[in-house]
C-alpha cells in the first residue's frame, strides 16, 4: 500500500488509541552490496502487490520478515555490470 493510504487508515482512529503498526520499506531488504541482483522499485511493487492480493499479512505470524524476505528474493533482478 502507499504510505497515504497507512495515514487514511490511520484516521479512523482516536489519536490516543495505542496502535502496533508493522510497516516495511523497501531499504529494510537491502542485500549484500557485492550481489549482482537488486531489489528495483518495480520488484518492490510486486513484492507489495502480491502480499495485499493474499489479504496481507496476519499480524500474529512470527516469520513474517522471513516471509518478505523470500518475497523479495523472487523479485531481485539483475544488475548489469
Amino acid at each position: 500500500m502507499k504510505a497515504r493510504e497507512l495515514v487514511d487508515q490511520l484516521q479512523k482512529y482516536d489519536p490516543d488509541e495505542e496502535v502496533i503498526a508493522l510497516v516495511w520499506y523497501k531499504d529494510s531488504f537491502n542485500f549484500d552490496e557485492e550481489e549482482d541482483k537488486k531489489l528495483t522499485d518495480e520488484g518492490w511493487k510486486k513484492v507489495v502487490d502480491e502480499f495485499m492480493d493474499n489479504g496481507g499479512l496476519d499480524g500474529h505470524d512470527s516469520a513474517i520478515s522471513t516471509e518478505i524476505s523470500d518475497s523479495v528474493s523472487e523479485h531481485l533482478e539483475e544488475v548489469a555490470q
